[in-house]
């Protein structure tokens, strides 16, 4: 079973958004990120989904942080 809510992006000036994360989810034992770890994001366009890992638990063809800004 997954987590899931409904949440939004905020945006925080020119060049930046956070992303809301209700509070049940981050309560729920299952949720995995701690709040201070690194992530790796990757964005659908396609899908307009958006998908957040941890770059240690990344498939091993991700090379998480190659890929030019």
């Amino acid at each position: 079973m997954v987590l899931e809510g409904k949440t939004k992006f905020i945006k925080q000036g020119k060049n930046k958004m956070v992303v809301y994360i209700p509070a049940d989810i981050i309560k729920d034992s299952r949720f995995p990120f701690e709040g201070d770890e690194e992530l790796f994001i990757t964005v659908d366009p396609d899908y307009q989904s958006i998908f957040i890992t941890i770059p240690d638990n990344l498939p091993p063809y991700k090379t998480g942080g190659d890929e030019k800004e």
